[in-house]
């Protein structure tokens, strides 16, 4: 199924939009995935090595748990 709405959406990203269009497209999906990654390991460890840009108008990183449950793993005992 995803790679069935992938192509669909390359397919019609391709025949509706300008290039220009698509390239900022393409800049925010990465955008987001890199900001919401390093909140991602900034909930899982606190320092700060990485230094962002900040994100392109729009991204908003989201946390990857409820915040009750922030700084735990998957293999901490509940």
């Amino acid at each position: 199924m995803h790679d069935l709405v992938r192509a669909y959406a390359a397919t019609t990203a391709r025949d509706h939009l300008p290039e220009p269009a698509r390239q900022a497209a393409l800049e925010w999906a990465v955008d987001f995935y890199r900001h919401t990654a390093h909140t991602a390991d900034r909930l899982l460890d606190g320092n700060d090595r990485v230094r962002l840009d900040p994100p392109a108008p729009g991204v908003r990183s989201r946390p990857t748990c409820p915040p009750r449950r922030r700084g735990r793993t998957t293999t901490s005992p509940t």
